[in-house]
């Protein structure tokens, strides 16, 4: 199956006034097309960073440093988009944000 989105060696570190934080450090992930793909983690270990690296949406004093985000175009005739949910556990998964 062909890739959508393919991730390389990506770095994001955050600029505190008590010092760096390495948040991501050389995270390299592939998703196919058709392909549903969930990021589970516990909570802190940057599954939101990752994804708002890979959507260039880090807000200050984050900085994406390194690595490589390539979006794979689709032929113009299928929609294209990446969608964020932002999980409650008490009530599902509700707040789902997308992106074309």
């Amino acid at each position: 199956m062909a890739k959508l989105i393919e991730t390389v060696d990506l770095v994001t570190n955050f600029y505190t006034y008590e010092g760096v934080v390495k948040a991501l450090d050389h995270v390299s992930l592939s998703i196919d097309h058709g392909i549903t793909f969930g990021l589970v983690g516990e909570s802190g270990c940057g599954k939101s960073v990752t994804v708002r690296s890979m959507m260039r949406i880090i807000q200050e004093p984050g900085k994406v440093e390194g690595g490589k985000i390539l979006f794979i175009r689709l032929p113009a005739t299928r929609k294209q988009r990446i969608c964020c949910s932002k999980p409650n556990p008490t009530c599902g998964l509700y707040g789902v944000t997308a992106f074309q």
